[in-house]
């Protein structure tokens, strides 16, 4: 099911760099992500039925929800409009509607197709899980459906699935690994070297695949990702635009271009992405934190507080809200507030240098230098240069 969720659109990727995304489809998007396919076909009824996205999408909802006849008549549609696109969609309804022979058929077209899926990915849908057995599933798969280059991409792609960058990478080195298209070959590199966190290299890799290739929003991303991780936020939020105006309804990438943009100082864009977000995904967590630190950045500390009490109310397990409370305090010069709050982060995770660091700053600002170099000598041992700085200053003397 996940490949139905995340395959919408990747066959108009130059369609959508000149649009915006359409709210309702996001919606939809949203609920389908939760299994509410019902609600996901509802909002998508009032769609222009001439919007190719939007159709797309209604077809994976309608499979979602097993509606196996309306979604073979809307992939039949998208099949006829964009040649061979939904192939692999109509061999998944007849598979779920136990027709094998038309199942197999169509799957057969697939495979015949240069751009598939992996094999593994196609064997292991569920879709096709009561036909592995059958002698038809078994003669399909004795033949050679892909090309070396093929079958070297794919084992590199599965060992990034799983986590395993220095595999991938060695598996990379091997000769014939040259026969991969090389932007292909570049944007796997640079996925392996930043599963490995080697950025300079990651960004090398990605750039030479960039300057082959530019149309692939994933491609961005995986820049504007090693961007943000080496601090370069606007950087990274320009890329995460890019990846956008290739598809705008990449979800995930509204949080992620609000965090960046607010790092980055951008906060109109950052309020933007998430009024979008939040309309997604009002009750989240991860909404209610990042909207807490947007506030906080702009100085409306007050609002910036009641999301992280919010937060709090229903979860006091988690240093990081305490934290993010204690800071915003600390700010404001509500002390003794801020200095429980970094307590009770402490409580919950003793190795936290930065609460440390900032019981031992309000320790100063109280005029109680011994608890003060306590905590900075505490949040030293645990890494802090600021925190040795400080001790230095105001506690060498005293020894």
């Amino acid at each position: 099911m996940r490949y139905l969720l995340y395959i919408l659109l990747i066959c108009l990727p130059y369609a959508l760099a000149a649009q915006k995304a359409d709210m309702i489809i996001l919606q939809a998007k949203a609920a389908a992500e939760k299994n509410d396919y019902g609600t996901a076909v509802e909002l998508l009824a009032s769609i222009n039925p001439n919007n190719l996205t939007a159709m797309k999408f209604k077809a994976d909802c309608f499979y979602g929800i097993n509606n196996y006849d309306e979604a073979l008549q809307a992939y039949f549609t998208i099949n006829k409009l964009f040649k061979d696109e939904a192939m692999f969609e109509i061999a998944k309804c007849y598979a779920a509607k136990g027709n094998v022979d038309e199942a197999l058929s169509w799957l057969e077209k697939y495979l015949n197709l240069k751009n598939k899926l992996d094999e593994y990915a196609i064997v292991s849908d569920k879709a096709f899980q009561s036909l592995t057995n059958t002698k038809q599933w078994k003669n399909i798969w004795k033949k050679d459906w892909y090309s070396q280059s093929e079958i070297q991409q794919n084992a590199v792609y599965s060992l990034l699935r799983i986590g395993n960058g220095q595999a991938a990478l060695d598996e990379l080195d091997k000769e014939q690994s040259r026969s991969i298209p090389r932007h292909v070959y570049f944007a796997c590199r640079a996925k392996t070297y930043t599963q490995l966190k080697q950025w300079e290299a990651a960004l090398s890799n990605i750039n030479e695949a960039l300057e082959l290739q530019k149309s692939i929003d994933d491609y961005w991303i995986v820049r504007g990702n090693i961007y943000f991780e080496v601090a370069e936020y606007a950087k990274a939020e320009e890329d995460y635009s890019k990846a956008m105006k290739l598809n705008p309804y990449i979800i995930p990438l509204y949080l992620k271009r609000s965090e960046a943009a607010r790092l980055a100082g951008d906060f109109s864009q950052a309020a933007e992405d998430m009024d979008i977000y939040q309309q997604l995904y009002p009750k989240t967590p991860e909404t209610i934190y990042q909207l807490g630190k947007l506030e906080a950045a702009r100085e409306n500390f007050s609002e910036a507080i009641a999301y992280f009490n919010k937060l709090l109310s229903k979860n006091k397990s988690n240093p990081e809200y305490y934290m993010e409370r204690g800071l915003i305090e600390l700010k404001i010069e509500d002390y003794q507030a801020a200095d429980e709050d970094f307590g009770m982060a402490l409580d919950l995770n003793p190795s936290l240098r930065e609460a440390y660091l900032n019981k031992g700053k309000i320790r100063i600002y109280l005029l109680d230098n011994d608890s003060a170099c306590f905590n900075f000598e505490k949040a030293s041992s645990l890494g802090s240069v600021e925190a040795s700085k400080l001790y230095v200053e105001h506690c060498s003397k005293q020894k």
